[in-house]
């Protein structure tokens, strides 16, 4: 607000963002809360907005600042947004800053510039980007290719667009009034090429504006390779269409080399479908080499936590095309956002966690690093696998249907039966009341009936020939709802023990807690010496930490002697990756425990959904106090 009242008229939020020290997110994030406070008192929002002006002070409505904000700012703002912003200046300069003048507009010194640098050199550095400082007298420059440049302003811009909504947010990242009506008609073209999910025209159209935008300036791009890896002939048409649009919109010409560049990106983010693959046809169609690396690295999965992926083909051609995306995003550093990571490690945890694995082993194999948001990516393969893993289990199940009351109410039961589990249960009948005997000697999970009747042994669920709402749930209880509920309990009573848990536990640290509870699973004859460096492993991959106050560490080796899990009660929370924690369960697996890490990571899963229950866990002094708590919350009994 100080400083807009000093503005005579509007003002960009890069702009502001440049003088203050900080990204145009936070300003924009700034202003939202201004106007959301101040409205309800004065009746109006004290700051107009424009997605092509900016941002106005409301001075014709008497707007003034108060005046506990009118002393002058700190002198140190947010070091890591103000030294990027910095950064992504000089980056976007065709010609060397030169350090007075730049000092002089962004009210900093010299010295504090040239320190701003340096620190977003080192982070471009360590987030991949080849990319380097040089002083030349009283002029810096920023050396590298023209690719990896466009590659860290996409990164940028794109941290950027996540953090707004809608495409009003991603045109003032790219500070360029660039029409609304040009993304629509990039994304149509990318909707009638296939493949491509909003996520992937977002990150295409940033791309596109900033080849545009560069070239323009004579900034061209290196080929980043002679297009013969590709797997679809259309991606460089694509990819000169959409540079068509861009450059339209903006007043701008389309250059040869920006049509390779994207028509590469491009190539990098089309979704395949792997129903069009068999295996046989990708040893082929990609020289075997990504098939290979994708059953190389199911294979080690299977060895080490129990869950063999290696059978479902649609799983394998999906990953091995998805592994040719990712293995040449790694290679030319490209890499995608994915604004769906959070959730999927929440509400998902134990499809992430093999996700990370597979691409542990694969990282160990290829050479490669990933970053963690393609974690997120190959989570989603994983999935459908589990979910049709689940479906076979279910397949499994015998379910018998006796209904005495004629064949037209028998088949309106049977068809009814099949529309809702046909493909889920072996659906067996109809049996009439006089073949009971039959159904002894069948391998049967249930009996649905439409009289009452007994079978030792074995639930009977009695029903309407209708089979109504109220039916469905019912056998739904018995078929699904409570095995699953009582195979948890059963794994989890043996997993929880009462010389594994500590509370109040003293930590100041994700590093302290694992050394703790490491002690405590070796002190119990549960883990070998040394298991906690493979926990402090795991977590240098990514950190375990899935909020809600909750933290799941573990190594990257599935070998405790026998599984149990470790819990802690954090006296004070600690900060653990994003999120601060409390409550920290250390699972030791033994090697192949498919079944205690379904049944502990349903537990968690359904943790991170409830900050009640959590903050009932927390209270708990006792082990006794804490399973009755978990247990019963959990509706186990």
């Amino acid at each position: 607000m100080r400083y807009l009242e000093e503005r005579a008229g509007w003002a960009k939020a890069s702009e502001i963002a440049m003088a203050l020290g900080v990204s145009d997110r936070t300003i924009r994030a700034e202003v939202k809360q201004i106007n959301r406070s101040a409205e309800p008192v004065w009746g109006f929002r004290p700051i107009r907005s424009s997605r092509s002006k900016g941002y106005l002070l409301e001075r014709s409505r008497g707007v003034e600042v108060p005046s506990s904000v009118r002393n002058p700012l700190p002198a140190e703002c947010p070091p890591v947004e103000r030294a990027r912003g910095v950064f992504l200046r000089l980056v976007m300069s065709k010609v060397p800053l030169d350090l007075y003048q730049f000092g002089e507009e962004a009210g900093l010194s010299e010295s504090a510039v040239l320190s701003d640098l340096r620190a977003a050199e080192e982070e471009a550095r360590g987030l991949g980007f080849k990319l380097s400082l040089r002083q030349r007298g009283f002029t810096l420059e920023v050396e590298g290719a023209e690719s990896e440049k466009r590659r860290f302003l996409a990164w940028v811009l794109q941290e950027e667009a996540w953090g707004s909504v809608g495409l009003g947010g991603l045109m003032d990242s790219l500070g360029m009034e660039v029409p609304e009506s040009v993304f629509s008609q990039v994304s149509e073209v990318l909707s009638e090429a296939r493949g491509f999910s909003d996520l992937d025209r977002v990150n295409i159209f940033i791309c596109a504006v900033f080849s545009v935008l560069r070239s323009s300036k004579g900034m061209l791009p290196e080929d980043l390779d002679d297009g013969s890896w590709l797997m679809c002939p259309h991606d460089l048409e694509t990819a000169r269409e959409v540079l068509s649009l861009v450059a339209k919109g903006l007043g701008l010409k389309v250059y040869e080399a920006d049509v390779r560049y994207l028509g590469c990106l491009i190539s990098l983010f089309r979704r395949r479908s792997p129903g069009d693959f068999t295996r046989d046809r990708l040893r082929t169609f990609q020289d075997s080499y990504y098939l290979t690396l994708t059953e190389w690295a199911l294979v080690k999965l299977a060895e080490e936590c129990g869950f063999d992926f290696t059978g479902d083909d649609r799983l394998v051609t999906g990953l091995a095309l998805h592994v040719k995306m990712l293995r040449r995003r790694a290679i030319l550093g490209h890499w995608v956002r994915n604004p769906m990571l959070e959730d999927l490690r929440r509400r998902y945890p134990l499809t992430f966690e093999v996700a990370v694995l597979f691409l542990k082993h694969l990282s160990s194999i290829s050479g490669l690093d990933f970053q963690e948001d393609e974690a997120g990516f190959v989570a989603m393969h994983f999935g459908g696998a589990f979910e049709r893993m689940a479906r076979e289990e279910e397949r499994r199940i015998g379910l018998a249907v006796v209904c005495p009351s004629g064949e037209a109410s028998a088949r309106l039961l049977m068809d009814k039966l099949n529309a809702l589990y046909g493909g889920r249960v072996r659906l067996l009948g109809p049996f009439s009341f006089a073949q009971r005997p039959l159904l002894k000697v069948m391998d049967l999970k249930c009996v649905v009936s439409t009289v009452p009747m007994e079978m030792e042994g074995i639930p009977v669920v009695q029903v309407s020939p209708f089979f109504d709402r109220r039916d469905q749930e019912a056998l739904e209880t018995v078929l699904f709802v409570r095995p699953k509920l009582k195979g948890l309990a059963d794994v989890l009573k043996g997993l929880f023990r009462e010389d594994l848990f500590l509370s109040p536990m003293e930590a100041r640290s994700p590093e302290e807690s694992i050394d703790v509870l490491s002690r405590l699973l070796w002190e119990a004859g549960v883990v070998p010496k040394g298991y906690r460096e493979g926990v402090l492993e795991r977590e240098r991959l990514l950190a375990t930490s899935l909020g809600n106050l909750v933290a799941v560490p573990h190594s990257v080796r599935m070998d405790a002697f026998t599984s149990a899990v470790a819990v802690g009660i954090l006296r004070r929370p600690v900060q653990w990756g994003d999120h601060r924690v409390r409550l920290v369960m250390l699972f030791a697996p033994r090697r192949g425990a498919k079944e205690e890490a379904r049944a502990l990571y349903e537990v968690v899963g359904r943790l991170v959904e409830d900050p009640g229950l959590v903050g009932r866990l927390l209270r708990s002094r006792t082990h006794e106090e804490f399973m009755e708590r978990l247990f019963g919350d959990l509706v186990f009994f």
